[in-house]
């Protein structure tokens, strides 16, 4: 489902340098009726503010989709993960409100080929029926994509994205038409419930300030399970000195984590940390991490390292469930 880009707020923020929760009650502080949309690695997400308050949350991740606060609790934890992308656009009452209501939309016919139906009679089809919802437009060879928006028979809103470029507004819909009848699209028809959006759908808690002593006795179990995999290969403190070395190179970009800041440290099999760890670090972590099997899986030439560290540490999820947004995406992947 495509979102309209109308009157940008914060075009383009990334999730290293923004504090999620800070964004959030910035938006509700300014009474914001608009889209936050978010593009994380291997997934998307979108929150729907209706005067400040979120109205509906979106989720994807591969072909698995979720709604509502179980998908609002994604997207903060994803935003809380360098790396990613985030735009927030002001969007009319009405067209929210649409938006809204197609998120639970019920399909009515789904991918309608343009070689055996053709658009102009589908939309006047539609336009007959008095229809609500919106229709999908997948253009052909990646011409692109569309959304066209119906109230009671009306087009209301169109979106298409085409060559890199976004177009918003009624009159977009004609040229999504012949877009279709020029290169060939499929079309999917969905149609939503009447019914208006709530006042107001509250946002789940962000997750609770973890305690810096708890972090470091996660990160040292963490950091000392792979560093008894990769020494065991390759030879006392070779992990220890390696880490330290991707660590180091981050502070170029993550100041705290500079040698001459010293907020935190892995030495001698622990995991140390001085001072308020900032929200993102373990989120920054795990890039180090990762970072380090991948360079060590090239000097030690093994290919399987990465594969034996993160089966290594995959159970720590179980064993402290209040750090599962902190693991490295590719151990919850082997853990779940």
């Amino acid at each position: 489902m495509l979102f309209p880009k109308d009157r940008p707020i914060f075009p383009v923020l990334r999730t290293s340098f923004t504090r999620f929760d800070i964004l959030i009650d910035e938006l509700a502080s300014e009474g914001a009726t608009g889209c936050l949309a978010g593009t994380f690695a291997g997934c998307e997400g979108a929150i729907l503010f209706l005067n400040g308050t979120p109205a509906a949350s979106l989720f994807s991740e591969g072909t698995k989709r979720f709604t509502g606060p179980e998908a609002a609790r994604k997207i903060h934890a994803a935003a809380g993960k360098p790396g990613g992308l985030i735009e927030v656009y002001g969007l009319e009452e009405a067209v929210l409100q649409g938006l809204v209501r197609g998120l639970d939309a019920v399909p009515l016919y789904e991918n309608l080929s343009t070689d055996f139906a053709s658009p102009d009679r589908l939309f006047a089809r539609l336009r007959e029926d008095g229809h609500s919802g919106h229709v999908d437009v997948h253009l052909a060879s990646g011409n692109g994509e569309a959304m066209i928006m119906f109230e009671e028979g009306s087009i209301v809103r169109a979106v298409l994205v085409s060559e890199g470029k976004t177009y918003a507004g009624v009159d977009v819909a004609d040229s999504v038409v012949q877009l279709a009848a020029n290169h060939g699209a499929t079309l999917s028809v969905y149609r939503t419930a009447t019914e208006a959006v709530p006042e107001s759908s509250p946002m789940p808690p962000p997750p609770a300030p973890i305690d810096p002593a708890d972090l470091a006795t996660f990160w040292t179990e963490m950091l000392t399970r792979a560093e008894r995999v990769i020494d065991g290969i390759g030879g006392p403190g070779r992990f220890e000195e390696s880490f330290n070395e991707v660590v180091a190179e981050r502070g170029t970009i993550y100041p705290y984590l500079s040698p001459d800041a010293r907020l935190f440290g892995f030495v001698g099999g622990a995991a140390m940390f001085s001072g308020e760890p900032p929200d993102d670090v373990s989120g920054v972590l795990d890039e180090c991490l990762l970072d380090t099997l991948a360079r060590l899986a090239f000097r030690l030439k093994r290919a399987d390292l990465e594969s034996r560290v993160l089966a290594e540490v995959a159970d720590l999820h179980e064993r402290h469930p209040e750090f599962a947004a902190h693991l490295p995406a590719r151990a919850r992947s082997l853990a779940s």
